[in-house]
This record gives structure tokens, sequence and C-alpha cells, in this order.
């Protein structure tokens, strides 16, 4: 049996004991219109989700199809810490 504890979310209940409940917002960074154009995306780097990406009829279920994601050059991203 695993050990649980109360996730403090209603919707979600109790969750495993060794899970730390991290907000989306401390884990990756959002951001609003085209700051990321197709001619940025390269085979390697960081890893970058658009929104159509996410929606495509390519995606089923709660996963993401690893063949839309796409990638950015880490030395040109913004990192949260660096704003």
């Amino acid at each position: 049996m695993i050990d649980m504890k109360d996730s403090g979310i209603d919707w979600i209940g109790k969750i495993p004991a060794h899970w730390e409940l991290i907000k989306m917002c401390d884990m990756f960074n959002f951001g609003q219109g085209l700051s990321i154009t197709k001619a940025d995306l390269e085979e390697t780097g960081v890893a970058v989700i658009s929104y159509g990406q996410v929606h495509s009829e390519e995606n089923l279920g709660v996963g993401l199809n690893k063949k839309l994601v796409r990638y950015k050059d880490c030395s040109r991203i913004q990192t949260r810490s660096a704003r």
C-alpha cells in the first residue's frame, strides 16, 4: 500500500506521499503570440510546444505526440531567473 497525503486541492484529493506539488508557472514559461517563429525552430535544444501542437488532431488522450515537439537553441532563451 502506498502512503497517501492530501493534495490540498479538492478536485484532486489524495496523492502519493512522495509526490511534490509544483505549479505549472514554476516549471514552464508561458507566453502569448508568436514570440518564437517557425524559422527559430531547430532539431535540438529546449523543447517548445505551441497551442496548436497541443490541440492537434494527432494528439490522442492526455499525452503529446513526440513528433509534434520542436526545439529552440538554448543560448537564446531567457530563463525565469534572468527576468
